[in-house]
């Protein structure tokens, strides 16, 4: 649908590339410990968690944490999601309000995943931001057709749909393996809100 990239979802791709090999390279030194400023470990405000992995949250991590990958798999969906569906929402938004809008996501889905995540794992990850963009997506693009893996093409509001209502079965049943499902849910709340917010002012 959108062939060209966009230059918030092109600096974004970069950014990510580069803070990746900056943490593939920085594990093989004595710098290892700085990963831990790119890990959003969850604090003890409101759920309690196990001894000593509340003294690792730094509020930096709220940020850094949705630039950071350590496998190649996972940046390169992630990246691949972002440039399918950033671009598109980049083009709605404009650039500056798509920024705006995916810093938001991130940020304030990292407040959700700190605060509230029932599991104590650290995570790091796009996922968060990119599922909110997906989200941006399905609002802007409710028919446009996606396609997801092996299966056939699905409008953008069902595919968005079942990301939300899988993540919610996975937190809730205690499932999903070492994916931040929580984390997904987080990123989709924060662009509901954002987009709630958008949509009065546009009203206005």
């Amino acid at each position: 649908m959108f062939t060209n990239l966009t230059p918030v979802v092109k600096n974004l791709v970069i950014i990510n590339g580069i803070v990746f090999a900056f943490l593939f390279m920085i594990n093989l030194t004595s710098l290892a410990d700085l990963q831990y400023y790119f890990l959003l470990f969850k604090n003890d405000w409101i759920l309690p968690r196990p001894a000593g992995y509340a003294e690792l949250f730094k509020p930096v991590q709220l940020v850094t944490h949705f630039f950071a990958h350590k496998e190649i798999f996972h940046i390169l969906f992630n990246m691949m999601a972002l440039i399918s569906l950033g671009t598109g929402v980049e083009y709605i938004f404009g650039s500056k309000k798509f920024l705006e809008f995916y810093l938001f996501c991130g940020f304030v889905g990292g407040i959700l995943i700190t605060t509230l995540d029932p599991s104590s794992a650290p995570v790091l990850g796009a996922s968060g931001a990119i599922s909110g963009v997906i989200v941006a997506f399905a609002f802007f693009f409710p028919k446009e057709r996606l396609s997801v893996f092996f299966l056939p093409p699905i409008e953008a509001r069902w595919v968005a749909t079942a990301i939300a209502a899988l993540s919610a079965i996975f937190v809730f049943t205690g499932t999903g393996g070492s994916i931040s499902h929580f984390g997904h849910l987080a990123g989709m709340v924060a662009a509901a809100v954002y987009l709630g917010f958008y949509q009065l002012k546009a009203k206005l």
